[in-house]
């Protein structure tokens, strides 16, 4: 019986770099996306009004966007896994 060949180093290497950049990325989304779910319940403990949930959105997103601007040029001079790492 034949074996199945164990692949290359390098296509482990990428796998698991984009494994950790895909957790990476769920896991800012949920800590980003998880602030208006709670909103309703901690906001009239905190004394603000669950209606600031919207500012807090649209300051995500606004900071997305600018981030995106520059994003891709720092990822052209210093490397998209160092300017991960940075980022974090």
């Amino acid at each position: 019986m034949s074996s199945i060949p164990k692949p290359p180093p390098a296509t482990l290497s990428v796998n698991l770099s984009l494994a950790l950049t895909t957790t990476i990325q769920a896991l800012t989304s949920m800590a980003s996306i998880s602030v208006p779910v709670l909103a309703p319940v901690a906001a009239p403990e905190l004394g603000l009004s669950p209606s600031l949930v919207g500012f807090y959105v649209g300051f995500v997103y606004l900071g997305a966007a600018l981030g995106a601007l520059v994003a891709g040029g720092l990822a052209l001079r210093f490397g998209p896994m160092r300017l991960s790492q940075v980022a974090l």
